[in-house]
């Protein structure tokens, strides 16, 4: 697609693969992803880390548009060799939606989804797409993040 894209993998390579996608550092989560057992792949989309490039626009309804963050995650697993293979996906704040969404659109692709503040609506259209997802979901929420109300998604995870 044309984006040279920064990817950190940790970990042994014949384990079970989980992909973060950040918007702010996730060191944090890296050593317990490994200690957990699992191999864990960090891809910087443009414009965040070390990736160079504009920043996509970060809407979460422009995660699935043709040459979008949708399309741009499915490529990297399959310059990784992991087209044919369910992995671990999450993220935090838009992260976490592209996680949520791809998950949606792509359901035999993902064996897990990590959430952790996703920044997207709570309206039935939402609803219906997350209650596409067959992996398991985990949300994560910090009650006192200003940017991230749970008051507005709290219904959404029964949907899911």
């Amino acid at each position: 697609m044309g984006h040279k894209l920064c990817i950190e993998r940790y970990g042994d390579e014949d384990k079970p693969v989980t992909i973060l996608i950040p918007t702010s550092k996730m060191d944090h989560i890296i050593p317990a992803l490994l200690y957990s057992g699992q191999q864990v792949i960090v891809v910087n989309y443009p414009g965040i880390g070390d990736s160079p490039g504009k920043p996509l626009n970060q809407r979460s309804e422009q995660v699935l548009v043709k040459g979008g963050a949708g399309d741009m995650m499915m490529d990297v697993l399959e310059q990784l060799g992991l087209k044919n293979k369910k992995v671990a996906v999450g993220g935090y704040d838009w992260g976490s939606t592209v996680a949520l969404r791809i998950a949606a659109h792509w359901p035999n692709r993902f064996s897990h989804v990590i959430a952790f503040h996703p920044s997207m609506g709570a309206d039935k259209k939402v609803k219906d797409e997350l209650a596409k997802i067959k992996a398991n979901v985990l949300v994560l929420w910090v009650p006192a993040d200003m940017f991230h109300p749970w008051s507005k998604w709290k219904s959404v995870p029964a949907c899911i």
